[in-house]
């Protein structure tokens, strides 16, 4: 248990700091926008740039790893639309936020835990994996929101431009293919990177605090039990249960299991505003996750740490 803590208090130290500074008004209030999209849009697709074309990947099991996070991901949509004629009360635009809420990932706490857990090697596995998983999740999302809500434009249009204007998509891509092409990036670049690359998470985490909304903590909370037991019990498990499948151990499994069982993205938040979902109660949702995360997880590790031989 004190691995997990050690993990976690970084993570729970810098989320505390931006959940501070935003309520006592240190900062100007355009500062916390700017801080994300700094974050999203620059520093975490450097991060995985250069995780990812500076690390040996050769070796790694590429078709378990995408079936071992994809599985659980496409299992759980279908649980959510399949259950959707249970629940009549739930309108279009809330079923949208569920969804999010129980399909999405946070990259950034994955990749921190990653880091804190296994060091780099656990974040070239957590950074494949998300590749993997962000490209089907943002088909699943879209495809609902358009489904749900009937949305003009069409799925594959909306989908398109949702995954050409993701930078974390765009972060895999670039740097697997410098990786696979094995295209060496020049000493004085790849330093760049590295320096930026440790400022990504840090930053990312702060981001996360502050945009927690504790106004809206016990709202919904029967929906929020529901898509919680979903998000930090089924998911993980099936991610377990898909490793023991394919042969994946160690570090590998370990690393995919604790990317499955952490809270929602809060890009989740932005994708409901811009297609028209309940984007409050997908901020609750957030709120809620982020903070029940800290009790869930390190009970996940102590399960993965069980059951799962590690170095």
């Amino acid at each position: 248990m004190s691995i997990a803590i050690n993990a976690l208090a970084p993570i729970l130290f810098l989320i505390a700091i931006g959940c501070l500074l935003k309520r006592t008004n240190f900062f100007e209030a355009a500062l916390w926008p700017a801080l994300e999209k700094l974050s999203y849009y620059v520093l975490m697709p450097i991060l995985l740039i250069h995780v990812l074309s500076s690390k040996q990947i050769d070796h790694m099991p590429w078709q378990e790893i995408a079936l071992a996070v994809n599985i659980p991901v496409l299992s759980v949509a279908a649980l959510f639309w399949l259950s959707k004629s249970f629940f009549p009360s739930v309108s279009a635009e809330s079923f949208t936020s569920i969804f999010q809420g129980g399909v999405r990932f946070n990259t950034f706490v994955g990749l921190s835990l990653a880091q804190g857990l296994f060091g780099a090697e656990g974040v070239v596995i957590g950074a494949v994996g998300s590749g993997f998983m962000i490209v089907l999740i943002n088909l699943l999302c879209i495809t609902t929101f358009s489904l749900s809500l009937k949305t003009q434009g069409g799925i594959l249009k909306t989908l398109g431009l949702q995954i050409i204007k993701n930078p974390l998509i765009m972060g895999c891509l670039i740097g697997l293919t410098l990786n696979m092409l094995h295209i060496p990036v020049p000493t004085a670049l790849a330093t760049s990177f590295d320096v930026l690359s440790r400022a990504s998470l840090p930053i990312a985490l702060i981001t996360v605090g502050a945009a927690l909304q504790f106004s809206s903590l016990l709202k919904n909370r029967s929906v929020s039990a529901l898509v919680g037991i979903v998000q930090f019990v089924l998911k993980p498990f099936l991610a377990g249960v898909c490793c023991y499948a394919f042969g994946l151990n160690g570090v590998t499994a370990a690393t995919l299991i604790l990317f499955l069982a952490t809270p929602t993205a809060p890009s989740s938040y932005i994708l409901s505003r811009q297609l028209g979902g309940d984007h409050e109660m997908m901020a609750t949702l957030i709120t809620q996750q982020t903070l029940f995360a800290f009790l869930s997880i390190p009970l996940t590790i102590w399960v993965v740490g069980q059951v799962i031989p590690l170095p």
